[in-house]
């Protein structure tokens, strides 16, 4: 049942393939092929651009994610990201999965085994597995390197999300890189001196 989604079509198809003479796993395999190759191939093809990149993104974390994650790894706005997910909310392509006050989404199996065999968008699922490289060795340096004391000014918690705790090092980097930066200008040291007189 589960190989079949649920889908009575495919159970169908899978039985009478089956009392034909197939073996079972032949029979559910090709029952699941067809089925994808019908149903969900043209669902894909007329979804909206952001849609099909959180499709790629999903894919290409293998996790579920939460629509900040999603936002983070495609660098879309929360806006764009809300009406992406609500496009395929309304299909069977993702599935939803609400904790507390959280909810994630993920690939419901049928489409992860479209997008194994007929990816959408190439460069768009190169760019998560690139981001997701360098969010985890942004971690794995924060986790060995980073200060432990709340009060230091680079202090970034350890319970934040990772796509979170990501961020916040890529912007403290931003700033005190444009900082340095600035100070380093020509006259920048000859205008603070003349100030001090």
């Amino acid at each position: 049942m589960e190989v079949c989604d649920r889908n009575p079509l495919a159970i169908r198809l899978v039985l009478d393939s089956y009392t034909a003479g197939s073996e079972l796993s032949r029979a559910l395999d090709q029952t699941r092929e067809r089925i994808i190759d019908f149903s969900y191939t043209s669902l894909v093809d007329h979804l909206p651009p952001d849609a099909s990149k959180v499709l790629e993104c999903l894919f290409g974390c293998g996790d579920p994610l939460s629509r900040g994650q999603i936002g983070h790894l495609l660098e879309l706005s929360p806006d764009e990201v809300a009406e992406a997910v609500n496009s395929l909310l309304k299909t069977s392509l993702v599935t939803r999965e609400v904790a507390s006050t959280s909810e994630r989404y993920a690939l419901s199996s049928s489409v992860r085994d479209l997008l194994v065999r007929t990816p959408r968008d190439r460069h768009v699922r190169e760019q998560v597995y690139a981001r997701l490289r360098d969010q985890q060795r942004i971690i794995a340096e924060l986790d060995q390197r980073g200060t432990r004391d709340p009060l230091n000014e680079s202090f970034v918690p350890s319970t934040s999300a990772n796509h979170i705790r990501a961020l916040v090092v890529r912007l403290r980097a931003s700033v005190v890189g444009r900082t340095s930066r600035a100070d380093q200008l020509p006259g920048s040291r000859g205008r603070s001196s003349g100030k001090r007189l």
